[in-house]
């Protein structure tokens, strides 16, 4: 079973263990502390990933609009943070079946964002994972052999990034809340041959933050953290009253056993159209807003029908698409080029 998180990201490692940071449903451990952002410089930029909230992360993906997932909840009063200043929202499009949507923020003009990956062939892919997820906290430990570690209660302010591998494109599971189409990747240990340079996996509060592929010499979005591995106390296996916000790389009974955590997160490349679909509203004949052309656009026009008085910025609700001031055959063209075209459900 996994847990939903809303996320930061862990490393970890099996030796000596000195700095200690994570995040809500995942950890950074690694021998030397957290990567140091000011030195590692091949990763993406930190100004692309934003909160959603208090709860969770996001990923800018134009120069007013971020992408994150659905579990999280929120509404139109969310407040979302990029690079530590605050945003209203403006727009949300849910899409009709992923756990995934796409915010248009008010007054963002957002110089860094990234581009989405939609090339294939994510499994055996070295990915970025960054998200404002929870810390990690104690070591925990079987016979003097550290297993894993579990997560501080509070703190999700601060961005964290580490590295991982993906392992698989799991079918998606049906029944959940959202059906979506995953990467899944897990946290290994340091040493474990597996494991790579800044391992890491996501804890509470990191959902929504970014998976990023190198491709072409630039950072893409490849996914959005969605979920990790639930464990829980002893005697109360499988029961949601007992999950432990911990993560695991070894064996908590068999700690000389490589037992490494599964985390996941959605895949970007199968909606990748959709997403670039609602960065590129409104859509010629989309008058509403909502990317897709049907008897609600229609009827704005006829309200405006024959008005010859439309000026910026609202041009007669936007049924003077052209504009040129007037609302006439021209502008009913356009919706009957484009009637019924599929879209997003807002």
């Amino acid at each position: 079973m996994s847990i939903a998180v809303g996320c930061a990201v862990m490393v970890c490692a099996v030796a000596a263990l000195v700095g200690c940071c994570a995040g809500a449903s995942g950890v950074i451990l690694h021998p030397a502390g957290e990567p140091n952002l000011a030195v590692w410089q091949d990763r993406p930029t930190t100004t692309v990933i934003g909160r959603w909230g208090s709860n969770a992360s996001c990923v800018v993906v134009s120069p007013n609009c971020i992408v994150t997932t659905r579990h999280q909840g929120g509404s139109a009063a969310t407040v979302i943070r990029v690079d530590g200043v605050a945003y209203g929202i403006d727009r949300i499009w849910n899409h009709p079946q992923a756990d995934l949507r796409v915010v248009r923020l008010l007054g963002a003009a957002f110089n860094d964002f990234v581009d989405l990956y939609d090339a294939g062939g994510e499994i055996g892919r070295s990915v970025v994972i960054g998200g404002y997820g929870l810390i990690r906290d104690q070591e925990l430990a079987t016979g003097g052999t550290v297993y894993g570690y579990s997560w501080q209660a509070t703190g999700n302010t601060v961005l964290r990034m580490g590295t991982n591998r993906i392992d698989s494109i799991p079918p998606p599971t049906l029944g959940d809340t959202y059906t979506s189409e995953i990467l899944a990747a897990d946290f290994d240990g340091l040493g474990s041959g597996f494991a790579t340079q800044y391992e890491c996996t996501v804890a509470r509060h990191d959902s929504g933050g970014g998976w990023f592929i190198k491709r072409d010499g630039q950072w893409r979005l490849a996914g959005l953290s969605r979920s990790i591995e639930a464990h829980y106390a002893e005697g109360h296996e499988d029961d949601p009253n007992y999950i432990l916000e911990q993560s695991w790389f070894r064996n908590r009974g068999q700690p000389e056993l490589s037992d490494p955590d599964y985390l996941d997160a959605v895949r970007i490349g199968p909606y990748a159209d959709w997403i670039r679909l609602a960065l590129g509203s409104p859509m010629p004949g989309d008058l509403n807003e909502d990317l897709r052309v049907d008897f609600a656009d229609a009827a704005i026009l006829g309200w405006h029908w024959g008005r010859t008085d439309c000026a910026s910025p609202d041009f007669c609700g936007r049924a003077d698409f052209e504009p040129d001031g007037d609302v006439d055959f021209d502008d009913l063209a356009w919706l009957a080029v484009h009637w019924l075209t599929p879209g997003l459900d807002p």
